[in-house]
């Protein structure tokens, strides 16, 4: 499937920032429906032809989205020849099958292809590792493995009925996976077995824990724990094991918080995260993507009671994980601040310096972010572009609007301001906004307070006329003008609407 030409510029414009600029975090933030998805599989063809250029032996991409029917949907796009099943793409599983994998497709390779895979991760089943224990695969991958160690072949029985929980079909989930380590080889069992053994002398799940858990009588006390741990301990293995050349992350704002983990954080999922996007990790290039990867700005009414903007935040937590260097996040915080400094002057005599802390600002978001919009032209008709008027409406509504929030602040309600954007946007405020947090905490005033007298005409609409097919007033100028625009000020255009 061929790019088109804006497409194949990004794409190339990603490959110099990996390859000649030495980025390994960058951010696709193209405008909804311009085709971040080509992009990243035109973004994958380009990076694995520069690998095989410097002879890497296996490529891998690791597909990271909000759940599983996304990345059932979007990993066919991305190209790449052998995906695996995203029902094993569990963490804690994929020492096993980045190994089979690399075997299997190893053998079908001709001598000048480099084998390559492309794996499905999903934060909620790949890197939280809550109390759960996990599915039937992952116990009996664990059991097949952990009974090999010689310090555990006396409670092999006991240990199969602790992983067991209950699970009827026990034995066949065994014989799968007995017959997938066989198939691993003997490297990878010898491998795994030390790599057990190395993690079992750890403080939090020692073998002689393990030993005296897996002894306890029923109901197991340490059950959920013990099991909980060992599949963070198959899953700290694999991520060293993963080593991916590649990692996209589609709509990563759904799981943002993954981000943040990977630079502190002390849970589980923190350590496992931390370990993925290593610092250290050289090879591995992140690509993330995102039409709306941060919000731009924030209300008075979104800004934290302590003065905090978590927008702005979420915005420098982005790009401390895109610069990856403090020194370089600092640096990029800086000329951010400088810039809104200089936009902020009320004073201005001389432009330049706002222009020169605006371009210095914008390098550096380049360095890091691509972004493409669509242009007007020839999809919008812009020849007829006019002011929309002020009406007396528009200043009402503002108007009754913060009235009825002074009054509900008077009577002990939290004080807001009535945002410029709503009035500008709609009119009849109250009978709309549903979801917004103003109308929630005006429906919630009104639950103590009548405030009943207060909720004029310019507000909501008039459920009367509404019933005798009266006429309601636009009391909006955006609405007035479409109005117009569609039949007519005086009703003179002939509109015929399509039922």
């Amino acid at each position: 499937m061929s790019t088109t030409d804006f497409q194949e510029a990004t794409a190339q414009r990603i490959l110099h920032l990996f390859k000649d600029e030495g980025r390994r975090r960058l951010l696709l933030a193209d405008e909804v429906g311009l085709g971040k998805t080509f992009v990243a599989r035109r973004v994958i063809e380009l990076v694995k032809e520069w690998h095989k250029v410097m002879h890497d032996n296996f490529f891998k991409v690791v597909y990271i989205c909000s759940n599983a029917n996304i990345a059932e949907q979007n990993i066919e796009k991305l190209g790449v020849s052998n995906k695996m099943n995203i029902s094993e793409s569990r963490l804690s599983m994929q020492h096993l099958y980045v190994t089979l994998a690399n075997n299997d497709i190893a053998k079908k390779c001709d001598k000048d292809e480099m084998p390559e895979t492309i794996i499905p991760l999903t934060p909620m089943t790949s890197f939280r590792m809550t109390n759960s224990q996990g599915t039937a695969n992952e116990r009996a991958l664990m059991f097949c493995l952990l009974k090999r160690l010689p310090a555990l072949s006396d409670i092999v029985k006991e240990l199969s009925m602790f992983m067991q929980l209950g699970v009827k079909s026990w034995d066949k989930f065994v014989s799968l996976y007995e017959d997938k380590i066989a198939s691993a080889g003997k490297d990878y069992i010898d491998s795994m077995i030390a790599k057990i053994e190395q993690n079992l002398t750890e403080e939090d799940y020692t073998t002689l824990r393990v030993i005296s858990t897996v002894k306890e009588e029923p109901p197991y006390k340490d059950k959920a724990v013990l099991i909980n741990r060992l599949r963070r301990m198959f899953a700290l293995i694999s991520v060293d094991m993963l080593d991916p050349d590649l990692v996209i992350m589609d709509e990563f704002q759904r799981f943002s918080d993954l981000l943040r983990d990977g630079e502190n954080g002390e849970s589980d999922q923190a350590m496992l995260v931390h370990k993925f996007f290593d610092k250290k990790r050289d090879n591995t290039k992140v690509l993330l993507l995102s039409a709306t990867p941060y919000k731009p700005y924030s209300t008075l009414e979104e800004i934290n009671e302590d003065g905090t903007d978590e927008h702005y935040n979420d915005f420098l937590q982005v790009m401390d994980f895109l610069f990856v260097n403090p020194l370089l996040a600092n640096d990029f915080q800086d000329k951010w601040q400088n810039y809104s400094a200089a936009l902020k002057c009320t004073d201005v005599k001389e432009i330049t310096p706002l222009l020169d802390a605006k371009d210095s600002a914008e390098q550096s978001l380049y360095s890091v972010m691509c972004r493409t919009e669509r242009f007007n032209s020839g999809i919008i008709k812009d020849y007829s572009e006019q002011r929309v008027k002020v009406l007396a409406e528009d200043i009402l509504s503002f108007a009754e609007g913060q009235k009825l929030l002074d009054n509900m602040a008077a009577a002990g309600c939290k004080a807001y301001n009535m945002p410029m954007e709503y009035v500008k946007s709609s009119p009849y405020l109250l009978s709309f906004m549903d979801r917004y947090e103003l109308k929630k905490k005006i429906v919630e005033g009104l639950k103590s307070v009548d405030f009943s007298s207060m909720l004029s005409d310019a507000l909501l609409l008039n459920k009367n006329k509404i019933n005798n097919y009266k006429t309601i007033a636009p009391n909006n100028g955006k609405l007035a003008l479409l109005h117009n625009i569609v039949f007519g000020e005086r009703h003179e255009k002939k509109t015929h609407l399509l039922l």
